[in-house]
């Protein structure tokens, strides 16, 4: 299965099996929106993706490859010594490491991005034996892609490089030159010849070059690796790349850790539970030939992003094939997206009404506008009898429907153990100004902006509340436990101080590194570590993260200041124009 993004309930595989006509669906209790039952295909972005699924309608049985298909008009300059100084720098790790990983990677790819955590934790985990070549592969269907590259390297020719990866990354959907300008600027870098490299792309052909290299081993796609020239495509799990690296250290792989050999799917499905449910298609909405030979099952969530970006490639195929394709529609809204069961209960009462998928495309066209009054407005677009629409809406008719599909909500996680009030807040509740922080742990830009946070405080003595937010980045592989531990102190009441020992040192953030930090601080050891291993304060960070998306937050540090948006780390000054315009906004009301 291909998954191009998804939105996760529990993090385990899923894969898909066609046999006599009938979808099987392996691990069934996997809960990953977008979910679309065809084939089997690792996690990879293609050149041509809708070229890449052709053979699934010709042949039961095929194998599926694309092709990056990328073509040269444009005749550019050969790169000059100093130009190569930023390219030189896209690796890390020892030269005579007995293990070279060449990753082949785009920046606005989400499988690239949802890799680097792996990549973090091998080079940790084997420090001195591994050598990281990272290799510029941006695809043509990515737009933004090819210039973050070219940033990339123009940040390495100032000694930048890895910085501006990781920053590149974290902000995946903020690739826009400005974004790319604001990033130069974070990192402290000569913004005017950062400029200049870009816009007369300087760096264009090591890109170029490294495109051909990519051609010439067969990379059609990314991410893929050599480990030591052993290939590995695709966003595979931990242990497979680690089995890879242990093979290439002539050590023993894992218990029930295959080597890799190629393309890893095959391996990784078989390694999966042998559990089969059936996918029962029943009243579920249908569009296409009922007598298609393929059947596409989606189970979609209306307010995820993933969902509405995999919308166009299941319209394309329904246009490609109009008798050989049908597309069966599973409401499955997740409990974190506080919108999208009003947003699944509004397409059922238009489908009573015989126009299911207009609601259908009416939202997914507007994620951003499902609130009721805009689901009722929607309705009169469509021409619904609004009187039956909203009498459908309000009642629990589709409730059994949804609940048939989706799993129990409020019922997946236990209670969150009681927070004290303002845990994660400092300063006084009364403060005239509101400045909320969005945060990384892991991210090298975190000591920074808590120096900044410092700053601003003992400029604004009791002026100021802060407000954390736990935003631990999917890439950073430690940032997810430091963020509970952070939490877990805060229960006993040191979660400022458990977030400074953990900012004090981000190179010591493993669980024993955190517990450490716990009987430094004092805590009491067995509650910290029940909370730590129990993850007890999950709830807490995925609330945290859905208001980051609802916000259009995506990368760290992201600040707001009485609600106005200021991303990276501006400087102070900055910080004092808004806070002092918002200061006087305050002593203006106050005098009236």
């Amino acid at each position: 299965m291909q998954i191009h993004g998804l939105c996760l309930e529990f993090p385990k595989p899923l894969v898909i099996e066609l046999e006599q006509d009938v979808f099987q669906l392996r691990n069934a209790k996997a809960f990953l929106i977008p979910c679309l039952f065809v084939f089997t295909l690792t996690d990879l972005c293609t050149g041509h993706q809708m070229r890449a699924m052709r053979p699934l309608f010709s042949s039961p049985i095929a194998t599926v490859t694309g092709s990056a298909g990328l073509e040269n008009t444009e005749t550019r300059p050969a790169v000059d010594t100093n130009q190569r100084t930023g390219a030189d720098r896209s690796s890390r790790g020892a030269r005579n490491a007995p293990v070279t990983i060449i990753e082949f990677s785009d920046f606005e790819c989400p499988f690239s991005g949802k890799v680097q955590q792996n990549i973090q934790e091998l080079l940790r985990a084997n420090p001195e034996k591994i050598r990281l070549l990272f290799k510029h592969s941006p695809l043509p269907f990515h737009l933004h892609s090819r210039l973050a590259h070219e940033a990339a390297l123009a940040a390495g020719a100032q000694g930048k490089f890895w910085e501006m990866h990781d920053l590149l990354f974290a902000n995946q959907g903020r690739l826009e030159k400005d974004d790319l300008l604001q990033y130069a600027r974070q990192l402290s870098l000569d913004v005017e010849s950062f400029r200049q490299a870009l816009e007369s792309h300087l760096y264009g052909p090591i890109v170029e070059e490294n495109l051909e290299e990519a051609k010439g081993l067969n990379v059609t796609g990314t991410p893929t690796f050599f480990i030591n020239g052993k290939k590995i495509v695709g966003a595979q799990s931990l242990e497979t790349m680690k089995a890879a690296v242990d093979e290439a250290l002539g050590l023993p792989s894992g218990p029930g850790v295959n080597p890799p050999n190629g393309n890893t799917a095959a391996g990784t499905a078989a390694a999966l539970p042998a559990v089969v449910e059936k996918v029962e298609i029943g009243a579920s909405h249908i569009r296409g030939a009922e007598e298609a030979p393929v059947t596409i099952v989606e189970f979609s969530d209306f307010q995820c992003p993933f969902c509405g970006r995999a919308l166009p490639t299941v319209q394309e195929l329904l246009r490609r094939y109009p008798k050989g394709v049908r597309w069966v529609f599973k409401n499955f809204p997740l409990d974190f997206h506080p919108d999208s069961l009003l947003a699944h209960k509004a397409a059922l009462a238009a489908g009573e009404q015989g126009k299911f998928w207009e609601m259908h495309d009416l939202i997914f066209a507007n994620q951003s506008a499902i609130r009721r009054d805009d689901l009722v407005l929607q309705a009169r677009q469509l021409g619904l009898d609004m009187s039956r629409f909203i009498a459908d809406l309000d009642s629990s008719r589709f409730q059994t429907v949804i609940d048939a599909i989706a799993p129990p909500r409020e019922a997946k996680r236990p209670a969150i153990p009681s927070l004290k009030p303002g845990v994660t807040t400092k300063g006084p509740e009364s403060a005239p100004i509101t400045l909320t922080w969005y945060c990384d742990l892991e991210s090298p830009l975190s000591p920074q902006a808590a120096r900044l946070v410092s700053e601003i405080e003992a400029g604004y003595p009791e002026k100021i509340r802060v407000v954390f937010r736990n935003l631990p980045l999917e890439f950073h592989a430690h940032a997810a436990l430091a963020h509970q531990a952070m939490l877990a102190a805060g229960a006993q009441g040191k979660f400022w101080q458990m977030q400074q020992l953990i900012l004090a040192g981000q190179n010591k953030m493993t669980r024993d590194d955190l517990v450490a930090h716990a009987q430094t601080l004092g805590l009491n050891r067995a509650k910290f570590i029940a909370a730590l291993d129990g993850r007890l304060y999950q709830s807490v960070i995925d609330e945290d993260a859905s208001e980051a998306r609802q916000q259009g937050v995506y990368g760290v540090p992201v600040f707001f200041v009485n609600g106005k948006r200021m991303d990276g780390l501006q400087p102070l000054a900055m910080f004092r124009n808004v806070i002092d315009g918002e200061l006087t906004k305050t002593q203006s009301a106050a005098g009236q």
